[in-house]
């Protein structure tokens, strides 16, 4: 959460990495968090744009990142915003029909076939087996 002004000088010193608009509100990946949750530890970030994650890759050179394409067939995104409750549901559903397939993910993951405790595994995996 931040202050729209704080968000302002963000956009004004050139540390928004990643930056978009949706459901009246907007989503930042800035560059001093990254490096923040990069010293922690292993970040996961939830970008739903191809050019997200471009930028965020491009913005962290000495970083080696796994991309997981996570995934539902379209019956079951329905199902599931209509569950959220939070009454944008056709919003959400043009968001998911406008939301491109990831081709250039290490690892897939339909989560209407996965728990994801069993989805956590199989990333889990893919990390060991990508950063030896």
């Amino acid at each position: 959460m931040i202050e729209p002004g704080d968000l302002a000088a963000l956009r004004k010193d050139g540390e928004v990495v990643w930056e978009n608009q949706r459901y009246n509100a907007s989503y930042v990946v800035d560059r001093q968090g990254l490096a923040d949750e990069l010293a922690d530890g292993i970040p996961i970030l939830h970008l739903g744009q191809p050019e997200a994650i471009h930028k965020v890759v491009e913005g962290t050179t000495a970083t080696s990142w796994l991309t997981v394409y996570v995934w539902c067939p379209r019956e079951t995104a329905i199902e599931r915003i209509i569950a959220r409750g939070t009454g944008d549901h056709l919003a959400r559903l043009e968001a998911w029909d406008a939301t491109p397939v990831l081709p250039t993910a290490h690892v897939e993951i339909n989560s209407a076939e996965l728990s994801p405790e069993q989805a956590a595994h199989v990333i889990d995996a893919a990390r060991a087996t990508s950063f030896r």
